[in-house]
């Protein structure tokens, strides 16, 4: 898709939720609450994680033909607001857990703070979107990821 439209991020974060909904569910034997919640956490923490990185090396998309959002985005508005509003997203989905019974008062802690850096990088890109900030989203993606998931794997 990513040479069709830039629609594919979006397309991409079904892929990269599904299975790990998979694994959920083979292991409890049933797709319940919980793979629901994990997929949907994957699904959102997607969104701004891929247009930060599709920001940073967007004339490198753009010279292999790939349509990625920043490709029609140029001044990179449409970009750091789906980058935003994908970073607010995250933290009631990721708090959906704890509201559910799946995890405990760590991991909401967890989820909540890894969260809000998330929306804060994301502001910032967005006052002032370059490779930089596109970067501190980016990288705050990668602790995101990590740090809730390993909470909500620990039943903290």
């Amino acid at each position: 898709m990513k040479p069709l439209t830039s629609l594919n991020t979006l397309v991409g974060t079904v892929v990269g939720a599904v299975p790990p909904m998979i694994g959920w569910a083979s292991v409890r034997g049933e797709v319940d609450g919980g793979a629901w919640v994990l997929a949907g956490i994957l699904f959102v923490w997607q969104i701004p994680h891929f247009l930060a990185l599709a920001w940073m090396y967007r004339d490198d998309y753009a010279r292999g033909g790939f349509q990625m959002l920043p490709a029609v985005d140029p001044n990179g508005v449409l970009t750091s607001r789906a980058t935003l509003i994908g970073s607010l997203a995250l933290i009631p989905v990721s708090l959906s857990a704890f509201l559910a019974g799946f995890a405990g008062p760590v991991y909401a802690a967890m989820a909540l703070v890894c969260g809000l850096l998330m929306v804060v990088r994301s502001l910032r890109m967005l006052a002032e979107p370059t490779r930089d900030t596109a970067r501190g989203v980016f990288l705050s993606s990668l602790l995101h990821l990590p740090l809730t998931l390993g909470a909500l794997a620990s039943g903290w």
